[in-house]
């Protein structure tokens, strides 16, 4: 009719075709959705809903984005993923930021370093030790290069260095005996009562005194030399109360039992306030599993070399074997435990010096009679030693101070301090 024009059209030719407007579409355009208002819409060599022509919809495929090029459809990986089979099928089925052999991107395999396993995170290598095995010196060429078994630079633990002389065995370092002690102490300091306690800290030199077996105060001083001069003391107030003579001080924290129950403790050695409090399972207490003069000593702790702590112990029932356990110092768990064929009702006193416990007949005599090798996990019972005697022995503390080397004892009120004992 007149005055009805055709058009314009986007990307379309007008024409009157039969009495009806009609668009030609312009080379590469379509009109696929019959709507002549909007002319030829679609560009068929890159539209994914109507790829090469109308209709054709490029097909949704895993981590990946649909799309179309120069007519055929196609995909785009989506970020962290890759086509690594160049399978369309499975779109882009590798999960670049975790897959070992194509770690980051396709193809790329992570190394399998010695004594361990090869991981994928974050798209980078990396890789994770065996069982067994530890990376001490942060270096990826070599992998896990240590055995903390018998690694003497890094016994149990990396860091943790063996001396001279000794050898690491299962995870602790391990020396020959100690030399013969009786006479060779070259203090003998009286004080307090029969019931003391005398232990040091390794790693800071401090002294630690208390002269009774139950109590909620310490002692504390600069060193050795000041604890001989009796100057220099500072009192300790506890938070949580203590029981026994056998306490271990390790980097400015104070280990002990608590009293009445079988709970271990950390406490802070300035201000005694209570850090870490862990219940030791089955372990006997308040003279039920204790050593043979009583005195509530029933749960020891000890130190020794490369800074590592322990305590000893025995299952409630009377006569039962003592146990020993290395803990973490930080949390009090158990890390690892031995059993010493020796009743502990039935012994006097016990110290570790490097990977040795050593172990007294009765308290009132300065008498060694065996020796458990941790390392090995043997006793020899044939093994003997003595302490220098004093009149009416009674052993109620031994403890050897691995920072200073230094073996106390406490019997009868006497403190006689062995230098050089490793």
């Amino acid at each position: 009719m007149c005055g009805n024009a055709c058009g314009p059209y986007p990307s379309a030719t007008p024409v009157c075709s039969a009495g009806s407007c009609v668009a030609i579409c312009a080379p590469g355009s379509a009109d696929c959705n019959g709507m002549l208002p909007d002319g030829c819409e679609t560009t068929p060599a890159s539209d994914p809903q109507n790829c090469g022509f109308c209709g054709n919809v490029c097909p949704n495929r895993p981590n990946a984005t649909p799309s179309c090029s120069n007519n055929s459809c196609t995909f785009a990986c989506n970020t962290g993923f890759g086509n690594c089979n160049s399978n369309s099928t499975d779109g882009c089925e590798i999960d670049l930021q975790t897959s070992v052999m194509n770690c980051g991107f396709c193809d790329n395999a992570c190394p399998v370093p010695a004594n361990a396993s090869a991981t994928c995170a974050n798209g980078a290598c990396g890789f994770t030790c065996n069982a067994g095995f530890n990376d001490c010196n942060n270096n990826p060429a070599d992998g896990c290069e240590s055995n903390p078994l018998s690694d003497t630079q890094n016994c149990g633990m990396c860091g943790n260095a063996c001396n001279a002389g000794q050898s690491c065995q299962n995870g602790t370092c391990s020396a020959g005996a100690i030399r013969q002690l009786s006479g060779t102490h070259t203090n003998d300091v009286t004080r307090g009562n029969t019931w003391n306690s005398l232990f040091a800290d390794p790693v800071t030199g401090k002294v630690y005194w208390h002269a009774a077996y139950t109590g909620n105060t310490l002692s504390a001083f600069p060193d050795v030399p000041n604890f001989v001069s009796n100057t220099n003391a500072t009192t300790i107030n506890l938070a949580v109360g203590y029981e026994g003579t056998y306490h271990a001080a390790l980097n400015g924290f104070l280990y002990y039992n608590e009293a009445n129950t079988s709970n271990m403790v950390k406490v802070n050695a300035v201000t005694g306030q209570l850090v870490t409090s862990v219940n030791l399972p089955n372990a006997g207490y308040h003279n039920q599993s204790d050593f043979n003069w009583g005195g509530y000593s029933d749960i020891a702790f000890y130190t020794d070399t490369g800074n590592l702590l322990y305590v000893m112990y025995a299952p409630t029932g009377g006569n039962t074997n003592i146990q020993v356990s290395r803990l973490d110092p930080n949390s009090l768990g158990i890390q690892q435990t031995w059993t010493i064929p020796r009743v502990k009702v039935n012994t006097g006193f016990a110290f570790l010096v490097n990977g040795n416990f050593y172990i007294g007949q009765t308290y009132s005599s300065p008498a060694i009679v065996g020796k458990y090798n941790l390392g090995t996990s043997t006793y020899d019972s044939a093994y003997t030693n003595s302490f220098s005697p004093v009149t009416n022995d009674y052993v109620a503390h031994t403890y050897w101070d691995p920072g200073s080397k230094n073996l106390f004892e406490v019997t009868n009120g006497h403190h006689l301090i062995y230098p050089n004992v490793q």
